[in-house]
C-alpha cells in the first residue's frame, strides 16, 4: 500500500492513512481516487465496501432501490 517502508518507517502516505478514519485499503482507495480526481466516487466504493453485508436479503435489496436518495439506489 506505501504506508511503510523498506526499513519499516511510516511513509508521508502512511502518515496520510493515519489520519483517516478507514481501514488501510479503504484510505488508499479514497487517496488515489483523489489524485485521480474522483473522490466522489472512490468515497462511495469506500463506503460500500467497509460495509460488512451489504445486501441482507431481496427484501433489503428492494427497499434500497426504491429510495431515491440512497447512493446505493444507483447501482440498480
Amino acid at each position: 500500500l506505501g504506508a511503510i517502508d523498506r526499513s519499516g518507517a511510516i511513509t508521508r502516505e502512511g502518515q496520510t492513512f493515519l489520519r483517516l478514519p478507514l481501514a488501510p485499503r479503504l484510505a488508499k482507495l479514497a487517496l488515489e481516487g483523489a489524485r485521480r480526481g474522483s473522490l466522489d466516487l472512490a468515497a462511495g466504493l469506500a463506503a460500500v465496501l467497509s460495509e460488512k453485508d451489504v445486501l441482507r436479503d431481496a427484501r433489503d435489496a428492494k427497499r434500497l432501490a426504491a429510495a431515491e436518495s440512497d447512493p446505493l439506489a444507483r447501482l440498480w
